[in-house]
């Protein structure tokens, strides 16, 4: 796991800990130390619950979702205590008193928006249902609507990349701090390049024609080492992380919202479904 869970520490004592010092966070980068055992706190308290009611379909992604639950609820919780006494859409802003309450309740949503974040594109088919027909359609309705180079759409995505990590970077709290700002634009930015870029000996095995390429390429876009940080705290590589996950799915909405060209082969149009075109995966639960 991303931390070493404590022997000593149960998730009811974790669950009270967070309690009783968000208050003690209120404003970012004050008690450094503190906000790194909630967010610590967090996300064990998260994995704890997710792995009890068995809420995602691969074990491999406990892992990733409680880290991304962890950084969003601590987010939200902070800001509510920024905000307390604030009335918002008719009712006044109020502290979270129980963090297991509140986690429980947003267990659930908090799944979906994970799902949506990290592209887990998946085909659940009615009882009946044939997939193969149902992939085939979605790859010419995606031919019928696209006209112009994919290529093309990427670039001009990546032209207006800044802009839109800055958007993602000013809803953060960090939104009033320039320097912490600038910070985590270079990290985000560092980050994104080093992840889609080959390492050498990735390409090498590529080139070797013995190898499988699509294999060697699916491993490495498994793998989560690309944090890279730009005069920053290491405790900070987990918050980039959830940043670089954002600006992924910006890019993909963007490539979605633009809906241009393509002549493309089936293994193309396979990869942007996984990508562009996220879908939910049905909760079994509610069956």
């Amino acid at each position: 796991m991303i931390f070493v869970r404590p022997k000593n520490v149960t998730i009811v004592e974790m669950c009270i800990y967070v309690d009783e010092h968000m208050k003690d966070v209120v404003h970012p980068g004050e008690n450094s130390v503190v906000e790194d055992r909630i967010v610590q706190y967090l996300y064990f308290i998260i994995d704890s619950l997710a792995k009890k009611q068995s809420l995602l379909p691969r074990f491999s992604d406990y892992e990733e979702f409680s880290l991304y639950g962890a950084s969003e609820l601590f987010i939200s919780m902070r800001n509510k205590y920024m905000n307390a006494g604030k009335v918002v859409r008719g009712k006044e802003v109020q502290p979270v008193k129980s963090c297991l309450n509140f986690i429980k309740s947003v267990l659930y949503p908090l799944k979906v928006n994970f799902q949506k974040a990290s592209y887990d594109y998946v085909i659940n088919p009615e009882i009946g249902q044939n997939t193969d027909k149902l992939a085939e359609d979605m790859r010419d309705n995606i031919r019928q609507d696209y006209q112009k180079s994919f290529i093309e759409d990427f670039k001009q995505v990546l032209k207006d990349l800044p802009k839109g990590i800055y958007d993602i970077l000013y809803k953060t709290p960090y939104k009033n701090d320039p320097v912490m700002i600038k910070k985590l634009y270079m990290s985000c930015v560092l980050s994104f390049i080093n992840s889609v870029t080959l390492p050498n000996k990735i390409r090498n095995r590529i080139e070797n024609k013995n190898t499988n390429s699509d294999k060697v390429i699916h491993m490495y876009s498994q793998m989560s080492d690309f944090i890279l940080l730009w005069h920053l705290e290491p405790y900070m590589r987990d918050y980039v992380y959830i940043l670089l996950i954002k600006i992924k799915r910006y890019i993909s909405d963007e490539l979605g919202s633009i809906r241009n060209p393509v002549d493309l082969s089936d293994e193309v149009m396979d990869s942007i479904m996984r990508t562009a075109f996220t879908t939910y995966d049905q909760d079994m639960e509610a069956q």
